[in-house]
């Protein structure tokens, strides 16, 4: 079967089976919308320090994992621990909920 042969919907389906419905990735425009949003954030909060960041899913014990586009946290993160973040585990100490998710 060729991409030809698919309908849109099925299109979709074939994306969500490949990388799961959490996992979807973004469109060419939500991509670069994204990348402006974090980059106008990170001018405004640059006093603060805060933690910025997209598609780093948040954990928290007991609710499901979510993965918001961009994530503002109140709170300082080193720039070893910014390189190698893979998730938000609220639980953990000095971790508190974003403050603003897209």
């Amino acid at each position: 079967m060729s991409i030809q042969d698919l309908n849109e919907s099925e299109v979709i389906r074939q994306i969500y089976l490949e990388f799961g419905e959490d996992e979807m990735p973004e469109s060419g425009p939500q991509s670069v919308t994204i990348r402006y949003l974090i980059s106008v954030l990170e001018v405004l909060f640059r006093l603060e320090g805060w933690y910025i960041i997209g598609n780093v899913p948040i954990i928290q014990p007991g609710f499901p994992k979510v993965a918001p586009d961009v994530a503002v946290y109140p709170v300082r993160v080193s720039r070893a621990e910014h390189d190698v973040l893979k998730s938000w585990l609220m639980a953990q100490p000095n971790r508190p909920a974003p403050l603003m998710v897209f």
